[in-house]
């Protein structure tokens, strides 16, 4: 065999034996290959969404920092599909990273105390990554960082984290003014600040239901954002012979019939506070002349008298000035006299 031909031999037969380890190699099956971490296939293993399993991705992100910049691999950067085509927010009505709009009050539509009135206040989506008691859960974020007593305190829906008073301002719709439906006279009745008053303290169930936690059915009621008016002892409080039936008109803001505003003996029957008007109250409103804001009651009170008079009877509430030294003793279901 001469050269040319051994030579042309030789070429052939490597090029069969590399034709045939190539195809060998892509026709066999191997199954010890290296596979790529499910966060970089995109596909997620047997129990990803399930909370019960130890594959359940809110594990994944608690054990990685709550890194979830791979996930917006798949999912877009705002978790809404991306080439997956699968949204988180199929599941989760809020991306588990809240933005900064999350933690501002004045907007409208993101701040987390809006989204939440928006879903009737129920707070159950919110455990799911910050805990059942909130200090943290899987998200390892105490919502008590902001809120000393919890996101449940009263204060923190309606009322004043400063002080933390129970009662608006603030309402529930974030008003603050007593004109607004919601706040109206609730501090001039609750305020522990006598001079803020002008009369006895009242208490939250002379016109709302008792409730004992936030989850109390009486709590959050059938109309979410509507405080249904239940009136207590105080306001039927019944002096010689004269029983109150207090009314409350939501429309109009206003109640009735009610011992508090004159339905009591020698008391104006036919008052109507508007809760939302604080002019609709006056010296003289519940008892005397609402007119002139002379308080002398008729019956048996002698005629002539003013403001000025009022001590020689009631000394305890009130001096010669016409000045309350006891508001304590003022609308309190007693009549608290003196005499002469």
């Amino acid at each position: 065999m001469n050269k040319k031909i051994y030579k042309i031999f030789t070429v052939t037969a490597f090029l069969m034996l590399m034709t045939g380890l190539f195809i060998q190699g892509c026709s066999k099956v191997e199954d010890n290959l290296v596979t790529a971490p499910v966060q970089n296939i995109g596909t997620h293993p047997s129990g990803w969404g399930n909370p019960d399993s130890a594959a359940f991705h809110g594990n994944y992100l608690a054990n990685n920092h709550l890194n979830i910049s791979t996930c917006k691999q798949c999912h877009g950067s705002d978790f809404a599909g991306g080439i997956a085509n699968v949204s988180c927010y199929r599941c989760h009505s809020i991306s588990q990273v809240h933005n900064s709009a999350w933690y501002n009050p004045s907007d409208s539509v993101n701040f987390h105390g809006r989204f939440i009135m928006s879903n009737g206040w129920n707070m159950d989506f919110c455990k799911n990554c910050h805990g059942a008691d909130f200090t943290g859960g899987l998200s390892q974020k105490t919502c008590y960082r902001c809120h000393e007593d919890g996101p449940m305190a009263c204060y923190v829906c309606h009322g004043d984290p400063g002080s933390h008073y129970p009662w608006p301002p603030k309402s529930l719709f974030w008003h603050f003014s007593n004109t607004e439906q919601g706040v109206g006279a609730h501090d001039v009745h609750m305020n522990p600040d006598s001079n803020l008053r002008v009369s006895a303290q009242v208490q939250c169930t002379e016109c709302h239901r008792q409730v004992s936690s936030f989850s109390d059915t009486n709590h959050i009621g059938i109309n979410p954002g509507i405080a249904e008016v239940v009136f207590g002892p105080l306001a039927k409080t019944s002096r010689f012979g004269v029983t109150p039936n207090p009314q409350w008109n939501r429309t109009n803001q206003q109640c009735s019939n009610v011992y508090c505003h004159g339905y009591f003996k020698d008391g104006n029957l036919t008052a109507t506070p508007t809760f939302t008007n604080p002019g609709s109250v006056v010296c003289g409103s519940c008892h005397g002349n609402p007119s002139t804001g002379n308080p002398l009651p008729g019956g048996d009170h002698p005629p002539g008298y003013t403001l000025n008079q009022c001590y020689l009877c009631h000394s305890t509430v009130i001096n010669s000035s016409g000045v309350f030294v006891n508001k304590s003793l003022h609308i309190n279901g007693v009549i608290n006299y003196t005499g002469k």
